[in-house]
């Protein structure tokens, strides 16, 4: 396949039916601008899409800042805009290397964070109780002089995991 008929068919795949995505024809204009855009990844295919996978993940989710803004970019618009500050940079290049996390909305980070928060408390429960309730682990943690013991009173095995996990209690 064209590379050029490649990235454009990527671009047009998020135009669905009443989202925001701008969708375009494949003019002859736009089919230069992506070709001069492969030539700045070195035609790499897999690097256009990725660009346009992240443009595309904080256009169309809420959770993220462009989502709300009133208008998106055109195809011809996302492969030659310049950043703001910085007229030689193109936005294209920015979005190859992007992290989706900077253009969260403040709510999104919130709950992410939050949600992140539950569920490291709860693995740490989970954790606490599977230590307080494991009798091997009990014993492992245990004072050396208990270990000590049962090395000296037990199996070949106890003996050889004892040798193997705490050779403290060996001497």
């Amino acid at each position: 396949m064209d590379p050029v008929q490649e990235v454009y068919d990527h671009w047009m795949k998020y135009k669905v039916r009443g989202n925001k995505w701008k969708g375009c024809k494949l003019l002859y204009f736009i089919k230069n601008e992506i070709k001069a855009r492969l030539k700045d990844v070195d035609g790499d295919v897999k690097t256009a899409k990725q660009a346009i996978d992240h443009y595309a993940e904080v256009r169309l989710n809420p959770d993220y800042t462009w989502y709300h803004m009133e208008n998106g970019w055109t195809l011809h618009e996302f492969l030659t805009i310049t950043r703001p500050r910085d007229r030689t940079s193109l936005q294209f290049l920015r979005f190859i290397d992007l992290n989706p996390e900077d253009f969260l909305t403040k709510k999104a980070k919130a709950a992410r964070l939050n949600r992140a928060k539950q569920e490291q408390a709860a693995a740490d429960r989970v954790a606490v109780i599977e230590r307080q309730t494991d009798p091997l682990v009990m014993f492992w943690n245990g004072p050396i002089e208990d270990v000590r013991e049962t090395y000296r009173t037990g199996s070949q095995f106890e003996r050889s995991m004892i040798r193997k996990h705490r050779p403290e209690a060996v001497t």
